[in-house]
């Protein structure tokens, strides 16, 4: 899968930011394997400043797996 704000692809444990229905959250793919296959937009943590969207922002928001 490859960052849709930098192009380059987003690696199985790195940190990434799914944004979509009005919220932003952070997760991995090794968390979540089958991400990018719904509306959500899935890019880099860091590139989530392309999108108006910061790390901050999404730590609010809990990830599905953070119980785990």
């Amino acid at each position: 899968m490859a960052c849709p704000v930098c192009g380059d692809v987003i690696g199985v444990y790195e940190p990434l930011l799914v944004v979509g229905a009005g919220s932003a959250r952070t997760s991995s793919l090794a968390r979540e394997p089958l991400l990018g296959g719904g509306e959500a937009v899935v890019v880099h943590l860091a590139c989530g400043d392309g999108l108006g969207v910061t790390g901050h922002d999404a730590a609010a928001t809990k990830s599905p797996a953070s119980d785990l």
